[in-house]
């Protein structure tokens, strides 16, 4: 992603959120990269779902945040896993 696309994606949770407020992070990765993880799960509530072959799987964190740079912070670091669908 660009700085650009960073910066308008802000803008959008700035435009549809109050902070602080409950919000809720979704991505799907590769199974052999379930440790990149790990730096994520850490802010709150998680859960972990395997796919039907096993290869993916698909990650739920729900964290307080209290700005929009929170989120950004986790979809920064998210989008450095290999492969990553950020959704």
């Amino acid at each position: 992603m660009t700085e650009k696309n960073w910066d308008s994606f802000q803008e959008k949770l700035d435009e549809t959120h109050q902070w602080p407020c409950q919000y809720t992070f979704k991505c799907v990765i590769r199974a052999e990269y379930y440790c990149e993880l790990e730096k994520l799960k850490v802010r709150g509530e998680h859960s972990i779902r395997q796919s039907k072959g096993g290869k993916y799987l698909s990650f739920t964190l729900q964290f307080e945040a209290q700005s929009s740079d929170d989120v950004l912070s986790v979809y920064r670091e998210a989008s450095a896993i290999p492969g990553a669908v950020l959704l």
